[in-house]
């Protein structure tokens, strides 16, 4: 059995569980539903306030990351982020990613060693 046979198998069984899941645009929904799985908690992502300051980013700094702050360095509104948020969580420094996703994939490894059954949780979440 090759792959593709292998693949629409696996698809039919989800299709016939009715387990197949499909992308669609949700402005095009017949309703207007409120999210409580995205990221977007406050619903702050549409505040005009946070748009007009996105924008006023934008312009001064651009779009996008362009490479890892290894690789070009970090800029000077990062670094006084981190500060301000060390300082308001009274800890020797912060350090903020792009995404969940990042984040995950840069504190886990520093929490987690090579033999660690599972991560240290003291002191997550608390000042």
């Amino acid at each position: 059995m090759n792959l593709d046979q292998i693949l629409r198998e696996e698809l039919s069984a989800l299709e016939k569980a009715q387990l197949r899941r499909t992308l669609r645009a949700t402005d095009q929904l017949p309703e207007k539903l409120l999210n409580f799985a995205a990221n977007d908690y406050l619903g702050l992502s549409h505040h005009p306030a946070l748009i007009e300051a996105a924008r006023k980013a934008t312009a001064e700094h651009g779009t996008g990351a362009g490479a890892s702050r290894l690789v070009t360095g970090t800029d000077l509104a990062v670094l006084q982020l981190e500060a301000e948020i060390a300082s308001w969580k009274e800890k020797e420094a912060a350090l903020v990613f792009t995404s969940g996703y990042a984040t995950a994939l840069g504190a886990i490894p520093a929490l987690v060693g090579k033999g660690t059954s599972r991560a240290p949780c003291v002191g997550i979440g608390r000042r």
